[in-house]
């Protein structure tokens, strides 16, 4: 049975990304038992997990499969058959230049239709999806937008590229310790991040041409002065328990397509 990629797909992934990252966040505060909201350490293979269960269900029905930890091997050469017949071609090697043992978060292929073409691997790809907790530095994250890029910017006479898109997802906490939000610090922490990764993208636009780079913040957990002195009497919470409970915890989605996407399976 050949179940072709739908447009309409796209969306549905990333609002199973987005509501993942929102309960993700408060799942592992529930494991935590911290007194705060604001956790600044959060368990990466929990948001992982989440996702995955998620996706597992919505692509079930549609013949799309979810791997864990897969293979960035697996993930490069898996955008072309093996060989073709009519033509007689032969898959090119696709093996990432540096890190081949590299492993992706999470990746969503599909058996092919034709499966005699598929050996190694046996799967197709489609979605690569990589995540990224608080701990992860900014050169890390590039690292993974290269790696998913030149996964989709490959080329091969045998056949066009499977990969429909690829998805990158991390969080960061604004407030810095013992620091009590106000109402007016928001908007300004948010558009900091913003600026610095649209000037980001904006280079990874210029160097990949066939791409479409978006950022999407996801307002995780907020809570500014203004809320909290109606929960906290300063005449008995000092200042260090107010600026426990008042923060500010972003999670963002960096989303790669392509300018010209067909609608192929």
């Amino acid at each position: 049975m050949n179940v072709e990629w739908q447009n309409n797909y796209f969306d549905e992934v990333e609002e199973i990304l987005i509501s993942s990252a929102k309960y993700s966040y408060e799942e592992n505060l529930r494991f935590s038992y911290k007194r705060t909201e604001f956790e600044s350490r959060l368990i990466e293979y929990l948001i992982v997990i989440n996702i995955a269960k998620r996706l597992f269900d919505w692509g079930w029905h549609k013949l799309i499969h979810v791997q864990l930890e897969y293979r960035i091997k697996d993930f490069y050469n898996g955008a072309f058959p093996e060989f073709s017949m009519k033509p007689r071609l032969k898959r090119k090697n696709h093996n990432p230049i540096k890190n081949k043992s590299g492993r992706i978060d999470i990746a969503l292929t599909k058996e092919p239709y034709r499966a005699y073409n598929y050996r190694d691997p046996i799967h197709k790809s489609l979605i690569g999806i990589e995540v990224k907790s608080f701990s992860n530095g900014y050169s890390k994250i590039k690292e993974d937008i290269v790696r998913l890029s030149e996964a989709m910017v490959l080329i091969d006479e045998i056949g066009e590229n499977s990969i429909r898109a690829s998805y990158l997802l991390f969080y960061k906490k604004l407030d810095k310790p013992n620091q009590i939000v106000i109402d007016d610090d928001i908007p300004k922490m948010k558009n900091k991040v913003l600026i610095k990764w649209e000037a980001t993208l904006e280079e990874y636009r210029k160097n990949y041409t066939q791409l479409v780079y978006d950022f999407q913040p996801i307002e995780v957990k907020e809570a500014a002065l203004a809320e909290l002195k109606e929960r906290f009497d300063p005449d008995f919470f000092d200042h260090d328990e107010v600026a426990e409970n008042s923060g500010l915890v972003m999670c963002y989605l960096i989303k790669i397509k392509r300018k010209n996407y067909k609608n192929a399976g």
